[in-house]
Protein backbone atom coordinates (compact mmCIF):
# COMPACT_ATOMS: atom_id res chain seq x y z
CA UNK A 1 0.00 0.00 0.00
CA UNK A 2 2.89 2.71 1.18
CA UNK A 3 4.85 1.44 -2.32
CA UNK A 4 1.21 1.88 -4.43
CA UNK A 5 0.73 5.54 -2.68
CA UNK A 6 4.04 6.66 -3.15
CA UNK A 7 4.46 5.45 -6.87
CA UNK A 8 0.97 7.55 -7.42
CA UNK A 9 2.44 10.75 -5.60
CA UNK A 10 5.34 10.62 -7.83
CA UNK A 11 3.37 10.31 -11.28
CA UNK A 12 0.85 13.14 -9.80
CA UNK A 13 4.36 15.41 -8.93
CA UNK A 14 5.73 14.55 -12.16
CA UNK A 15 2.49 15.42 -14.42
CA UNK A 16 2.53 18.98 -12.17
CA UNK A 17 6.46 19.33 -13.30
CA UNK A 18 5.30 18.76 -16.61
CA UNK A 19 2.59 21.68 -16.84
CA UNK A 20 4.70 24.04 -14.79
CA UNK A 21 8.05 23.20 -16.90
CA UNK A 22 5.77 24.29 -20.14
CA UNK A 23 5.17 27.63 -18.84
CA UNK A 24 7.29 30.29 -21.09
CA UNK A 25 10.85 31.63 -19.45
CA UNK A 26 11.12 33.26 -17.54
CA UNK A 27 9.62 30.58 -15.22
CA UNK A 28 12.10 30.51 -12.00
CA UNK A 29 12.36 33.57 -10.01
CA UNK A 30 9.96 35.38 -11.99
CA UNK A 31 7.13 35.27 -14.82
CA UNK A 32 6.65 37.74 -17.48
CA UNK A 33 3.91 38.42 -15.15
CA UNK A 34 5.65 38.91 -12.14
CA UNK A 35 7.70 41.95 -14.19
CA UNK A 36 4.38 43.94 -15.37
CA UNK A 37 3.23 43.25 -11.76
CA UNK A 38 6.66 45.15 -10.33
CA UNK A 39 6.82 47.63 -13.36
CA UNK A 40 2.84 48.61 -12.20
CA UNK A 41 4.08 48.76 -8.37
CA UNK A 42 7.02 50.85 -8.81
CA UNK A 43 5.24 53.59 -10.43
CA UNK A 44 2.76 53.32 -7.30
CA UNK A 45 5.11 52.38 -4.37
CA UNK A 46 8.92 54.64 -4.12
CA UNK A 47 9.91 50.96 -2.01
CA UNK A 48 9.49 49.37 -4.88
CA UNK A 49 10.82 51.65 -7.85
CA UNK A 50 13.77 51.72 -5.10
CA UNK A 51 14.47 48.21 -5.03
CA UNK A 52 14.14 47.94 -8.55
CA UNK A 53 16.56 51.10 -9.67
CA UNK A 54 18.90 49.56 -7.03
CA UNK A 55 18.91 46.02 -8.99
CA UNK A 56 19.76 47.96 -12.31
CA UNK A 57 22.16 50.11 -10.50
CA UNK A 58 24.29 47.16 -9.21
CA UNK A 59 24.01 46.13 -13.09
CA UNK A 60 25.27 49.59 -14.38
CA UNK A 61 28.04 48.94 -12.05
CA UNK A 62 28.90 45.34 -12.87
CA UNK A 63 32.15 44.51 -13.60
CA UNK A 64 33.71 47.90 -12.11
CA UNK A 65 32.91 47.39 -8.59
CA UNK A 66 33.79 43.82 -8.16
CA UNK A 67 37.19 44.44 -9.65
CA UNK A 68 37.61 47.32 -7.61
CA UNK A 69 36.66 45.15 -4.37
CA UNK A 70 38.74 42.01 -5.13
CA UNK A 71 41.74 44.39 -6.95
CA UNK A 72 41.45 43.10 -9.93
CA UNK A 73 42.36 44.77 -13.52
CA UNK A 74 39.50 42.64 -15.29
CA UNK A 75 36.23 40.15 -14.33
CA UNK A 76 37.03 36.11 -14.93
CA UNK A 77 36.21 33.53 -12.66
CA UNK A 78 39.20 33.21 -10.39
CA UNK A 79 41.80 30.30 -10.88
CA UNK A 80 40.42 27.58 -9.04
CA UNK A 81 37.29 26.61 -6.73
CA UNK A 82 36.20 28.24 -4.12
CA UNK A 83 36.51 26.88 -0.03
CA UNK A 84 34.26 26.75 2.75
CA UNK A 85 33.97 30.56 4.50
CA UNK A 86 34.07 29.21 7.63
CA UNK A 87 37.90 28.68 7.67
CA UNK A 88 38.48 32.83 7.20
CA UNK A 89 39.08 32.88 10.83
CA UNK A 90 42.03 34.04 12.88
CA UNK A 91 43.15 30.83 14.27
CA UNK A 92 44.86 32.44 17.18
CA UNK A 93 42.22 35.28 18.14
CA UNK A 94 38.79 33.05 16.74
CA UNK A 95 38.01 36.30 14.52
CA UNK A 96 36.92 36.41 11.52
CA UNK A 97 39.77 37.76 8.91
CA UNK A 98 39.62 40.85 6.79
CA UNK A 99 39.77 41.16 3.14
CA UNK A 100 42.00 44.27 1.75
CA UNK A 101 42.45 44.60 -1.91
CA UNK A 102 44.50 42.75 -3.31
CA UNK A 103 45.40 40.39 -1.55
CA UNK A 104 45.35 40.37 2.00
CA UNK A 105 43.41 38.28 4.19
CA UNK A 106 44.57 40.33 7.66
CA UNK A 107 43.23 39.75 11.67
CA UNK A 108 41.66 42.13 12.76
CA UNK A 109 42.45 42.34 16.30
CA UNK A 110 46.73 42.82 15.64
CA UNK A 111 46.77 42.99 12.12
CA UNK A 112 48.64 39.53 11.46
CA UNK A 113 48.38 38.53 7.49
CA UNK A 114 47.27 34.78 6.51
CA UNK A 115 47.72 33.65 3.26
CA UNK A 116 47.81 30.26 1.46
CA UNK A 117 44.90 27.68 1.78
CA UNK A 118 42.58 28.09 2.58
CA UNK A 119 42.33 31.65 3.08
CA UNK A 120 42.64 32.47 -0.21
CA UNK A 121 40.21 30.02 -1.41
CA UNK A 122 37.61 31.55 0.78
CA UNK A 123 37.97 34.74 -1.41
CA UNK A 124 37.68 32.87 -4.45
CA UNK A 125 34.51 31.76 -2.96
CA UNK A 126 33.43 35.09 -2.07
CA UNK A 127 34.40 36.03 -6.01
CA UNK A 128 32.17 32.78 -6.98
CA UNK A 129 28.95 34.15 -5.13
CA UNK A 130 29.37 37.48 -6.53
CA UNK A 131 29.34 36.52 -9.61
CA UNK A 132 26.96 34.37 -9.53
CA UNK A 133 24.39 37.14 -8.20
CA UNK A 134 25.82 39.42 -10.57
CA UNK A 135 24.69 36.88 -13.04
CA UNK A 136 21.03 37.12 -11.57
CA UNK A 137 21.17 40.63 -11.34
CA UNK A 138 22.10 41.42 -14.48
CA UNK A 139 19.48 39.16 -15.95
CA UNK A 140 17.08 41.15 -13.66
CA UNK A 141 17.76 44.25 -15.00
CA UNK A 142 17.43 43.28 -18.76
CA UNK A 143 13.97 41.84 -17.73
CA UNK A 144 13.62 45.47 -15.91
CA UNK A 145 14.50 47.62 -18.21
CA UNK A 146 15.20 45.79 -22.10
CA UNK A 147 18.17 46.79 -22.02
CA UNK A 148 20.84 43.98 -24.15
CA UNK A 149 24.09 45.08 -22.80
CA UNK A 150 22.60 43.73 -19.00
CA UNK A 151 21.81 40.10 -21.07
CA UNK A 152 25.14 40.55 -22.42
CA UNK A 153 26.79 40.85 -19.16
CA UNK A 154 24.39 37.77 -17.44
CA UNK A 155 25.53 36.46 -20.73
CA UNK A 156 29.47 36.91 -20.11
CA UNK A 157 29.07 35.60 -16.62
CA UNK A 158 27.77 31.99 -17.98
CA UNK A 159 29.80 31.41 -20.67
CA UNK A 160 33.32 31.91 -19.04
CA UNK A 161 31.87 29.18 -16.02
CA UNK A 162 30.48 27.39 -18.95
CA UNK A 163 34.30 27.30 -19.98
CA UNK A 164 35.90 26.42 -16.73
CA UNK A 165 33.20 24.76 -14.54
CA UNK A 166 34.45 21.05 -15.48
CA UNK A 167 38.15 22.20 -14.94
CA UNK A 168 37.69 22.81 -11.03
CA UNK A 169 38.76 19.86 -9.42
CA UNK A 170 36.13 18.08 -6.86
CA UNK A 171 37.39 18.84 -3.38
CA UNK A 172 35.44 18.82 0.37
CA UNK A 173 35.97 21.06 2.89
CA UNK A 174 39.23 19.42 3.97
CA UNK A 175 40.07 19.62 0.85
CA UNK A 176 39.97 15.75 0.19
CA UNK A 177 39.61 15.14 -3.88
CA UNK A 178 36.96 13.42 -5.03
CA UNK A 179 34.36 13.48 -2.53
CA UNK A 180 30.85 13.01 -2.61
CA UNK A 181 30.56 15.81 -0.65
CA UNK A 182 32.40 17.68 -2.36
CA UNK A 183 31.88 20.34 -5.27
CA UNK A 184 34.06 22.33 -7.89
CA UNK A 185 33.00 25.96 -8.18
CA UNK A 186 32.58 25.66 -3.86
CA UNK A 187 33.49 23.06 -1.33
CA UNK A 188 30.54 20.97 -0.21
CA UNK A 189 27.63 19.89 -2.26
CA UNK A 190 25.30 22.57 -0.14
CA UNK A 191 27.61 25.34 -1.38
CA UNK A 192 26.78 24.49 -4.96
CA UNK A 193 23.57 24.16 -4.89
CA UNK A 194 23.15 27.53 -3.23
CA UNK A 195 25.64 29.22 -6.13
CA UNK A 196 23.92 27.14 -8.68
CA UNK A 197 20.15 28.49 -8.23
CA UNK A 198 20.72 32.21 -9.06
CA UNK A 199 23.22 31.16 -11.97
CA UNK A 200 20.40 28.71 -13.48
CA UNK A 201 17.46 31.60 -12.50
CA UNK A 202 20.13 34.34 -14.96
CA UNK A 203 19.82 31.59 -17.61
CA UNK A 204 16.15 31.64 -17.44
CA UNK A 205 16.06 35.02 -17.97
CA UNK A 206 17.68 35.71 -20.63
CA UNK A 207 17.94 32.61 -22.68
CA UNK A 208 15.37 34.40 -25.24
CA UNK A 209 17.20 37.56 -25.29
CA UNK A 210 18.61 37.32 -28.65
CA UNK A 211 22.24 37.51 -26.89
CA UNK A 212 23.07 33.91 -27.22
CA UNK A 213 23.22 31.59 -30.14
CA UNK A 214 22.35 27.79 -30.52
CA UNK A 215 25.96 26.95 -29.91
CA UNK A 216 26.27 29.07 -26.92
CA UNK A 217 22.89 28.21 -24.99
CA UNK A 218 24.49 24.40 -25.34
CA UNK A 219 27.48 25.28 -23.98
CA UNK A 220 26.07 27.01 -20.70
CA UNK A 221 23.14 23.62 -21.02
CA UNK A 222 25.33 21.31 -21.09
CA UNK A 223 28.55 22.49 -19.81
CA UNK A 224 27.42 24.50 -16.87
CA UNK A 225 24.01 23.60 -15.97
CA UNK A 226 23.88 19.93 -16.34
CA UNK A 227 27.52 19.34 -15.29
CA UNK A 228 26.76 21.43 -11.47
CA UNK A 229 23.55 19.26 -11.21
CA UNK A 230 25.61 16.21 -12.10
CA UNK A 231 27.90 16.82 -9.50
CA UNK A 232 25.49 17.97 -6.67
CA UNK A 233 23.41 14.92 -7.35
CA UNK A 234 26.15 12.08 -6.21
CA UNK A 235 25.44 13.28 -3.08
CA UNK A 236 22.11 12.08 -1.30
CA UNK A 237 21.92 13.95 1.84
CA UNK A 238 18.56 11.91 2.62
CA UNK A 239 16.38 14.42 4.59
CA UNK A 240 18.01 16.97 5.60
CA UNK A 241 18.43 20.88 4.82
CA UNK A 242 21.21 19.89 2.52
CA UNK A 243 18.90 17.90 -0.02
CA UNK A 244 16.35 20.51 0.48
CA UNK A 245 19.43 22.89 -1.71
CA UNK A 246 20.11 20.43 -3.66
CA UNK A 247 16.62 19.81 -4.89
CA UNK A 248 15.97 23.51 -5.23
CA UNK A 249 19.03 23.46 -7.13
CA UNK A 250 18.38 20.48 -9.41
CA UNK A 251 14.65 21.57 -9.71
CA UNK A 252 16.22 24.84 -10.74
CA UNK A 253 17.97 23.60 -13.78
CA UNK A 254 14.82 20.75 -14.63
CA UNK A 255 12.92 23.55 -14.76
CA UNK A 256 15.01 25.75 -16.79
CA UNK A 257 16.21 23.16 -19.67
CA UNK A 258 12.15 21.63 -19.42
CA UNK A 259 13.64 18.39 -18.68
CA UNK A 260 11.19 15.63 -17.33
CA UNK A 261 13.76 13.98 -15.41
CA UNK A 262 15.64 16.38 -13.32
CA UNK A 263 12.21 17.70 -12.01
CA UNK A 264 10.73 14.28 -10.97
CA UNK A 265 14.16 14.08 -9.34
CA UNK A 266 13.81 16.78 -7.83
CA UNK A 267 10.46 16.20 -6.50
CA UNK A 268 10.71 12.77 -5.73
Amino acid sequence: MKRRAAAGMSLTLLALGGVLAARPAPRLLLTAEDFARIERLGKSAPWAATVRAGIVQAAENWPAAHNQRYGLERWEPPPEGGQWTLWYICPRHGVRLQFRSPNQNVCPVDGEQFSGWPYDQVVYANRHSDSANMARDNGLAYRFTGRKEFAQAAARILLAYADVYSSYPIKDTNNRANATSGGRVTAQTLDEAGWLIPVTWAYDMIADSGVLDAAEKTHIEQDLLRAAAAIIARNNAGQSNWQSWHNAAIGAVGFALEDAGLIARALD
